[in-house]
């Protein structure tokens, strides 16, 4: 058994019961990032799909020490319809889980990868709606940090949903940020 599987083990033992009391089955597995498990899950009470957000805090790593409490602190005040909805923050240790807004569409980069380029009209509608929630963000000082395609989600309808706000934070006028972050792919 492979780390990643005993963590998902222990992940099912430590929050199935949580979510299971909240209303919240987990259906299938999303995706797996660098420090965290998506899973796709229906929420009872909301009556539809949502994506379960779990991370594992034992690995002490700078994300989960530094930048894990700034996303929870953010994604708290977020309510944009261009920005994906947290609906509620579980904490079991070592464990987070965050019940997101479900993207039926994927991102934007899987999309691209699928159908190629994308034709003209479609890139200016998601560039608006790209724009207007980082507008939105900026009226609150948040900054994403981590602006790329696999971070712009898209719904059902096909409309923006930018999410993982795993190295944002808030930046009043004047601050400054000595922290390099995002994916070395886009900087």
């Amino acid at each position: 058994m492979t780390q990643a599987d005993a963590v998902e083990s222990e992940i099912s033992a430590a929050m199935t019961n949580k979510l299971r009391t909240d209303g919240i089955k987990c259906i299938k597995l999303l995706g797996k990032g660098s420090y965290s498990t998506v899973k796709l899950a229906w929420y009872e009470h909301m009556q539809k799909l949502v994506a379960v957000k779990l991370v594992d805090k034992r690995s002490g790593s700078d994300f989960v020490v530094r930048f894990l409490p700034r996303e929870m602190q953010v994604v708290r005040t977020l309510n944009h319809s261009n920005i994906i909805k947290v609906f509620s923050l579980i904490e079991i240790h070592p464990f987070t889980c965050m019940v997101e807004e479900y993207a039926a569409n994927g991102d934007l980069l899987q999309k691209i990868k699928r159908y190629g380029r994308i034709n003209e009209d479609d890139s200016k509608f998601y560039f608006r709606q790209l724009i207007e929630a980082l507008i939105y963000l900026k009226s609150l000082e948040v900054v994403h940090r981590d602006l790329k395609c696999e971070n712009v989600f898209l719904d059902s309808c096909d409309n923006v949903k930018l999410g993982d706000f795993g190295f944002s934070r808030y930046m009043h006028e004047g601050d400054e940020s000595r922290t390099f972050c995002g994916s070395r792919a886009y900087t």
